[in-house]
């Protein structure tokens, strides 16, 4: 882990709830561009605010809106398998994949889905995998896609930047060390 890590400490994934999600390799946060609800809205990644100091919460914020809602996540069970939707607080939208080695987006909830019983598209459900790689089990997670097995989460090559894009990608395993489809979570109240 980082230096810039060892001040803040990740709650990792406890079950449904309220979270900010931040990528392993670059500590960017996971973001719906400007909170929209409108269907494909990109999903990237933004710079963390570290002052240096320890703080009791890490944030994220764009330029145009410090502690931004876009980059908090409600995490929701869907239906009675371990299969999660992720719902931008912001604007209620879902985190979604549109395909193998595309980008991510956000999408509003559609109708009903035979699989989960809820408002959830396969494509926008996500089974969360907090064993793998055996580092703080349960503090790092990897999200893996329902509708495209094999593909997960990803931070276009794990980039710092501002606006990275976020996309789903075949997972690479253990031997790649593949860090930018890890994500810590810190939960929210």
């Amino acid at each position: 882990m980082s230096k810039s890590m060892k001040w803040f400490e990740w709650s990792g994934f406890t079950g449904p709830g309220t979270y900010v999600i931040f990528n392993k390799e670059s500590l960017t946060c996971l973001d719906l561009e400007n909170g929209s609800s409108k269907p494909d809205t990109k999903v990237q990644g933004l710079l963390v605010n570290e002052d240096g100091k320890k703080a009791s919460k890490l944030t994220c914020s764009s330029a145009h809106s410090p502690n931004n809602w876009a980059q908090v996540w409600l995490i929701r069970k869907q239906g009675a398998a371990d299969l999660y939707s992720i719902e931008c607080k912001e604007s209620t939208t879902i985190l979604t994949a549109s395909g193998p080695d595309k980008p991510v987006v956000g999408r509003p909830k559609g109708e009903r889905n035979p699989i989960s019983g809820h408002n959830v598209p396969t494509e926008g459900l996500w089974a969360i995998d907090k064993s793998m790689y055996g580092l703080e089990p349960g503090k790092m997670v990897v999200f893996r896609n329902v509708k495209y097995p094999g593909y997960v989460l990803d931070l276009h090559h794990g980039e710092k930047q501002c606006g990275t894009p976020v996309n789903i990608i075949q997972e690479r395993g253990l031997s790649d060390k593949r860090e930018m489809q890890k994500w810590l979570l810190q939960i929210q109240p």
